[in-house]
């Protein structure tokens, strides 16, 4: 390989990153480094066969990247760096807009009625926190919780802002040394009716929003970075899991 194709090699990878095929780009800019040229001249510099070399010229002929002279033989050259990049910023716009009105028309389609029952599982802690912070940031009027420590403490600044914002938190704890200091003045604190109960427990994650929604998870004891859970809208479940937390709860 010579040190011509190795700088074009390098110099078409943010063109592939935009958009090109790996053939188009480098043919691109070896056009652009030798200037008018011929498939003669541009092929041994750009490390694309010969034979591919004319119908990748001919599409870039199509986007308007490269002009043709009827010479004999044929040569080509490419447009201004500042024309490329013109041209391919309007592509890509235009992809954008197509892709989102897809998406949009998507989105809008009527949908099918969702079931009291339907459960949604969630297979990894990213997915998790994920839909965990979405409960708590779409919240109207009330949150319930009882959760780990580590997650109380990821979660905090969602809760602190929801809490500003007038919803009502009400967090179960064993005791306030597990809630972070900056959110004690933001949430109900609701301890352990027999705390020694739970101390061989799995770690747990469950929110309740609204009194509608709820998510929970459980991170494995022997795999920390293994988590599984469920999100649903299901009355019975969130009433069922409410319940829960109620008995579980120490009365004043």
């Amino acid at each position: 390989m010579t040190d011509i194709t190795k700088e074009i090699e390098k110099a078409a990878g943010p063109l592939i990153e935009m958009g090109l095929t790996g053939y188009e780009a480098k043919v691109l800019v070896a056009l652009l480094k030798l200037g008018r040229s011929t498939v003669r001249e541009i092929y041994p510099v750009c490390g694309v066969p010969r034979s591919a070399v004319y119908g990748v010229l001919e599409r870039l002929r199509a986007r308007g990247l490269v002009q043709v002279a009827s010479t004999r033989p044929t040569s080509y050259i490419s447009v201004s760096p500042a024309e490329v990049m013109e041209i391919m910023e309007g592509d890509f716009e235009n992809k954008r807009k197509s892709a989102f009105e897809v998406l949009s028309s998507i989105h809008t389609a009527p949908t099918r009625i969702q079931k009291d029952e339907e459960v949604w599982l969630l297979n990894d802690t990213v997915s998790v926190m994920r839909m965990s912070r979405k409960l708590i940031l779409s919240s109207r009027e009330e949150i319930v919780m009882g959760v780990y420590s580590e997650r109380l403490y990821e979660l905090k600044n969602d809760l602190i802002q929801r809490a500003k914002e007038g919803v009502n938190i009400s967090v179960l704890a064993k005791d306030t040394s597990d809630i972070p200091e900056e959110l004690l003045e933001h949430v109900n604190v609701v301890t352990f009716k027999n705390p020694e109960r739970f101390a061989a427990m799995p770690e747990i994650s469950l929110i309740i929003s609204d009194n509608s929604s709820i998510i929970f998870s459980i991170r494995h004891a022997l795999a920390r970075d293994m988590e599984n859970g469920f999100w649903s809208d299901s009355i019975s479940l969130v009433s069922f899991f409410s319940f829960s937390l109620q008995i579980s709860m120490k009365t004043k």
